[in-house]
């Protein structure tokens, strides 16, 4: 009999009941070694005595130590020891005139399980009382005084109480979040006001650059021409830009006195500043001292510090669909932007007739930022936008700009310009009138986003009243759930979290010294408290019954060992003969009549081996027994015995089976001869096998023949049934 190990989880956190304990479990052992060696009952009565003799020590021991403890259920307690010591007597009885070790076993098993069931049902019900009293071994250091105060709070007030004192922070907390989402709601309305009103310039930029695109265009021509062509519209371009340009300073001047993003305030002081200077640019244009190169960098430069503008309206933390309208924008006046440079550029080609590679290649390279700027476009812009722009592109004024720039292709690419129907004032002017509506076009885009700015900032009102009104409500709904957390709920949380985790890797030895108020929390660590005590209890029945089992197994191997020893085999297969068999199976079923212990009984007999014999010989027949053999003990189990009773009868016997897991092993055998294909020196044979099954059961067979006959007439029941098949004798009654 194995020895019972102690475990840390048995403890009860008392020292000296703990060391009782294992006393105990030791003298239990030393009499289960007793019991094994098979000493004389003497031995055994006095390792008995020393037994009775502890556990009335111990008993004495634990009652005063409760007493000590006030623990209240002490009558209790006592009752459950006087009514174990009451059966002792009857125990030390039973264990000395036992008359097999299956009884003393019992006594040993019994005993083993009482003193763990003690250990974790009875003993552990007074750890918390007699830790109050500071009579345990975890309670011997003294708390701190924090720790005394969180005892005090836990064992005083209740769950509810305990959860104001600790919903201060995490109501500050929501507060705090409240007060930074109510300055987010307030920043981004205050940034939609603000866009509405900023968005305006968008017009004054979008006709400034516009009108510095044509004024550079025309004096563009104006120098080529060697200062002969566009005299008049270069003078009147040029008021109608200062127009427009005054419009611009005025509304950039009046944004600059209000607090803007950075990077907006930063581009209309450059752009204005360059804009100063436009005078004396014209001065220089006019005196003749400017050439095309430095007049077309001043504007584009200028006209670009324009455009970036925009641009930066992004910064003021915009939607998706109001910064897909800024994009539109700034996508439809770049390409504005890129089409006046197109027209400053076939204006100067064809007025100097400078058709060479260089000319070509900036030709070139503005057609291809124009389709990079319209697929940005039809990317960024809203369907009806796009189709704003399709029109644009159905339109008369686009078509021919298409033509005239195939012919100036063409041209640049042959460099020959006499058969280009096409001089600069055509190219200027249909240049112009898709500039023109571009313009139209980036007008409307800015009463996109300026519609669409108010549309947000409206909005942005209405989320503002929404958050405060919501905040308010979380404020109130913060300050009501000051009774959901509590200090003194954390730490109870926190063990119990840091208990079930050991408990669930097997380590049962945490317990709870905390007492807790009669709540939720409370309720809960008695559930782990009870939890544990639960899989002790599991781990002691399984302990236990792993201790049947072995001894079972152990004593089922070692009468195995002597059923192999005394059966003699059959010389041709190895198997039992019959002789043996029927002695195994006697001394078999006198242990099922005694013990009432199930036991079947299988009868196999090849089919047509006659036939074998006769049309392959008696050599490939003896063959055929070995083969058959050895299939029958590879899908029998290793407790079975396989005996080969004459000729192809064979018989399988079976101890502690019953009768459905006969069956199962029965259906093998069959299934696995079946596909036995079994090779001679000359053919291949293939053979099937009829079984009969037979079971016992109480008050049918007395003796093991009449279990054999059964066994028998299933089998023939098998043959007049068509053979290669399995029949149960209760099947045939």
């Amino acid at each position: 009999m194995a020895d019972f190990q102690w475990n840390q989880g048995l403890s009860v956190g008392i020292e000296e009941i703990d060391n009782d304990h294992k006393r105990l479990l030791a003298i239990i052992s030393e009499l289960a070694h007793a019991i094994e060696e098979d000493h004389e009952k003497e031995t055994i009565g006095r390792v008995f005595a020393k037994l009775e003799e502890y556990v009335r020590f111990h008993f004495q021991r634990e009652e005063a130590i409760m007493q000590r403890g006030g623990y209240p259920d002490l009558d209790e307690h006592i009752l459950g020891h006087q009514s174990f010591f009451k059966r002792i007597p009857e125990l030390k009885k039973q264990l000395l005139h036992a008359d097999s070790v299956e009884v003393a076993r019992d006594v040993y098993l019994f005993l083993v399980d009482w003193l763990l069931n003690h250990i974790v049902v009875d003993d552990m019900s007074y750890h918390q009382c007699l830790c109050d009293r500071g009579l345990t071994d975890s309670s011997s250091k003294p708390p701190s005084w924090f720790s005394q105060i969180g005892r005090y709070i836990s064992s005083r007030l209740a769950l509810g109480w305990r959860i104001i004192l600790t919903a201060l922070i995490p109501a500050l907390g929501m507060v705090l979040l409240s007060l930074v989402l109510l300055s987010g709601t307030i920043e981004r309305s205050q940034n939609m006001q603000q866009l509405s009103k900023i968005s305006a310039i968008a017009h004054e930029i979008n006709a400034l650059s516009h009108s510095m695109q044509a004024e550079r265009g025309l004096t563009t021509g104006y120098i080529a021409s060697g200062y002969r062509v566009f005299i008049s519209e270069i003078a009147s371009k040029r008021q109608q830009t200062d127009q427009v340009l005054e419009a611009f300073l005025l509304r950039s001047e009046k944004l600059q006195q209000q607090t803007l993003p950075q990077q907006l305030h930063e581009q209309l002081v450059e752009a204005s500043e360059w804009l100063a200077v436009i005078q004396q640019q014209r001065e220089r244009v006019d005196q003749q001292l400017l050439s095309i190169v430095e007049m077309q960098h001043y504007y584009t430069s200028v006209i670009d510090l324009l455009l970036k503008i925009p641009a930066t309206f992004t910064f003021m933390g915009l939607d998706a669909e109001l910064e897909s309208h800024v994009s539109s924008f700034t996508s439809v006046v770049n390409l504005k932007e890129v089409a006046g440079q197109e027209r400053a550029l076939g204006t100067l080609i064809l007025a100097d007739d400078r058709l060479d590679q260089s000319a070509l290649h900036n030709f070139i390279s503005l057609m291809g930022q124009q389709q990079g700027l319209i697929q940005y476009f039809n990317q960024v812009a809203s369907v009806s936008q796009q189709q704003a722009y399709q029109r644009l592109e159905q339109s008369q004024s686009f078509e021919q700009v298409e033509r005239f720039e195939q012919q100036l292709y063409l041209a640049l690419q042959t460099e020959n310009s006499q058969d280009i129907p096409l001089n600069e004032a055509l190219w200027f002017a249909a240049l112009s009138e898709k500039i023109d509506l571009l313009k139209a076009l980036a007008d409307r885009l800015v009463l996109d986003i300026t519609s669409q700015a108010e549309n947000n900032a409206k909005d942005a009102q209405v989320q503002l009243w929404i958050t405060s009104i919501a905040l308010i409500l979380v404020i109130t709904l913060t300050i009501g759930a000051c009774w959901l957390l509590n200090l003194s709920i954390i730490k109870p949380v926190r063990m119990l979290n840091k208990a079930m985790v050991r408990l669930s890797r097997g380590d049962q030895g945490f317990i709870f010294s905390d007492k807790f108020a009669d709540d939720e929390l409370g309720r809960s660590v008695a559930a782990y408290e009870e939890c544990r005590r639960s899989l002790l209890q599991a781990e002691i029945r399984v302990t236990v019954e792993q201790q049947r089992q072995l001894m079972d197994l152990k004593h089922k191997t070692i009468e195995h060992e002597r059923y192999r020893r005394l059966a003699s085999t059959d010389s041709l297969t190895g198997a039992v003969n019959r002789r043996k068999f029927n002695k195994l199976a006697d001394h078999e079923m006198g242990r099922v009549l005694r013990y009432q212990r199930p036991l079947s009984l299988l009868m196999l007999d090849i089919d047509y081996f006659k036939r074998v014999n006769d049309n392959y010989g008696h050599v490939a027949g003896d063959e055929v027994l070995q083969v058959f053999y050895n299939a029958c003990v590879e899908a029998a189990r290793k407790t079975d015995i396989v005996a080969r009773l004459g000729g192809e009868e064979f018989a399988v016997l079976m101890p502690e089976t019953e009768q459905a897991a006969a069956v199962q092993v029965a259906e093998r055998i069959r299934e696995n001869i079946e596909q036995l294909h079994i090779r001679t020196q000359t053919v291949e044979i293939s053979i099937t096998v009829s079984v009969g099954v037979a079971s016992w059961q109480e008050g049918q067979f007395n003796q093991f023949n009449n279990m054999l006959s059964a066994a028998d007439e299933a089998l023939y029941t098998a043959k007049a049934q068509g053979r290669n098949q399995v029949v149960v004798y209760s099947d045939v009654k």
